[in-house]
């Protein structure tokens, strides 16, 4: 797998910058383009510019300007992930004051609560400011059309995307895009595909991809390894190195051998490369051709990669058969996580076509374009795994099986949560009704947040859904959430580094409210599932609907 490990400390010269559900979002042009900023759907111009000259209007419009935002291709354009953090934060803030506002001083800011939609007009506002066509403004629309229709169907509500955060879906674009320095981020579910140096081409054929495939990280994976300018991002706070390495046998002559570099780091630009082909031949090209004598059976080439000016060096080998034999090793972890990383030793890939594994716990089989691959599981035992190889005529190529013992699974969660969520109906009056809740942790590069959301409709006459105002909404969560350090971990005490205690918002005659806490900047964290419960209760006419701990983190354990 290829991918960007980002640092702090290289920002400032270089790059300062599952099932995934791809929610194929509608652009004004291929890159998100507008010349002029679009008329809300739900706010009047007059209304926008009335609620610019309030006072809360003007101090937002004054912070925001403080930070250096571009507008490139429709796609907001940060100078760093501090300041993509700053607005987030403030879109927060101000969101939070506004609310304040309205329920202390109704007579004057009542006027702009729209009671059609979800939108939040500090969100609208900015988006105004800046000149953007948002992620978030594009399903408002969506919603808005609905709503003005036959209502939300019971499997086609636009607001069901992987992103939940309205906050963060403003800063996104339709595609879910936006550029931190020359790096173009993409978002998706578990992962986020980085594209370098401008290259909207590359975007394009992304985009492509997108729309003709289920789009998910093997696809995403298969993408950027063909794209010299993409690749998946994840971060560490070093500068790292990886080298790496595969090689395609010529078919005519199998002793000629075409070596293709993946050697990848933040300081790209400073690599040097020196081959040794194991023969007493050695090369400095990046991606060199060498014919082999294979009498010895098998040949031995190392790739060294070192990183000028920062003295960092990486090496990586592999050793090259006469004939091509398809085994495959299986390397569990021992921290309890319960994941176990499988290699192929097939060397020859670029023949291949497809791996499909089969796992042997129930699930059904993978399939991977890739000769390595992890799996998560659940419960601790001793699993029977088959891999078929197929070659690019899609003929079998051959099969391996190995044992594989998993000795304990720990119940926690890591990295990306997919969004978690429980629809619970009940009547009203004679109406039915509903509470959407949703949990999300998120815990990706640039994202280290947990997001609770609370949503209430009605179903109407034609037994679809419109969002429906309460006396009052709360959403929050609580839990503890820790940086593992070793040792037992348990819930209810208060040895973790961090603990969160329940936090509540109250949503005064709101359909929707949203609870989204920042984690930290670059500080990805550890969530024991039993440990974190959302808090969601809907009011109306003064009696509770709902309430209890609602929601329990995804059932996922640590990838």
């Amino acid at each position: 797998m290829k991918k960007i490990y980002l640092y702090t400390a290289l920002f400032a010269v270089t790059l300062l910058a599952g099932i995934t559900i791809f929610y194929a979002c509608k652009k004004n042009d291929e890159f998100g383009n507008i010349n002029e900023s679009l008329p809300s759907k739900v706010y009047s111009p007059s209304l926008i510019q009335t609620f610019m000259t309030t006072p809360i209007a003007i101090d937002f419009l004054n912070e925001v300007d403080q930070i250096p935002i571009n507008v490139v291709n429709g796609l907001l354009s940060f100078n760093s992930v501090d300041d993509y953090n700053t607005i987030y934060d403030l879109l927060i803030t101000y969101s939070d004051l506004f609310d304040e506002l309205v329920e202390e001083d109704s007579v004057n800011y009542s006027q702009y609560v729209s009671e059609e939609t979800l939108d939040n007009i500090i969100l609208y506002l900015f988006e105004y400011h800046i000149g953007i066509t948002s992620l978030r403004s594009d399903i408002e629309e969506q919603i808005l059309l609905l709503q003005q229709g036959g209502g939300i169907p019971e499997n086609s509500d636009p607001d069901e995307h992987y992103i939940v955060s309205p906050f963060q879906r403003t800063l996104l674009s339709p595609y879910c895009e936006m550029i931190v320095a020359d790096l173009i981020c993409v978002s998706y579910d578990d992962f986020t595909v980085g594209i370098m140096n401008y290259d909207w081409a590359t975007l394009s054929q992304l985009h492509q991809a997108q729309r003709t495939s289920n789009f998910d990280e093997i696809k995403a994976n298969e993408f950027c390894s063909e794209k010299i300018n993409a690749f998946i991002l994840t971060e560490s706070s070093t500068p790292s190195l990886n080298v790496d390495f595969t090689y395609v046998r010529d078919l005519k002559n199998s002793n000629m051998i075409q070596f293709v570099n993946h050697s990848y780091s933040e300081a790209y630009k400073e690599m040097i490369y020196h081959w040794n082909f194991g023969d007493g031949t050695t090369s400095n090209e990046k991606n060199p051709k060498h014919t082999f004598n294979f009498d010895n059976a098998l040949a031995n080439v190392t790739l060294n990669v070192s990183l000028g000016r920062f003295i960092i060096n990486g090496s990586s080998s592999i050793i090259i058969p006469d004939n091509d034999i398809p085994l495959f090793t299986a390397t569990p972890t021992n921290n309890g996580t319960g994941i176990v990383s499988f290699n192929c030793t097939y060397p020859n890939q670029a023949n291949v076509a497809k791996y499909i594994w089969n796992f042997g716990d129930g699930n059904a089989p993978v399939t991977s374009f890739e000769n390595t691959v992890s799996h998560i599981y659940i419960l601790p035992g001793t699993y029977q795994v088959t891999l078929a190889v197929y070659n690019k005529d899609y003929s079998l190529f051959g099969t391996a099986n190995k044992n594989v013992t998993v000795n304990s699974v720990k119940n926690c969660c890591k990295g990306n949560d997919r969004p978690n969520s429980k629809k619970i109906d009940y009547t009203h009056n004679g109406e039915t009704r509903r509470i959407k809740l949703t949990l999300r942790v998120s815990n990706s590069w640039l994202i280290h947040r947990i997001v609770t959301k609370t949503k209430h409709m009605k179903k109407n006459a034609q037994g679809n859904w419109v969002l429906k105002n309460a006396n009052e909404i709360n959403t929050g969560f609580n839990g503890y959430i820790y940086k593992p350090s070793g040792g037992v971990h348990e819930c209810g005490t208060e040895t973790f580094f961090d603990m969160y205690k329940k936090e509540n918002k109250n949503g005064k005659n709101r359909p929707q409210i949203v609870f989204d806490y920042n984690v930290g900047v670059n500080s990805p964290f550890t969530v024991d599932r039993e440990c974190l419960n959302s808090q969601h209760i809907v009011i109306t006419d003064n009696i509770i609907r709902y309430g209890a701990n609602g929601l329990s983190v995804h059932q996922k354990p640590c990838n």
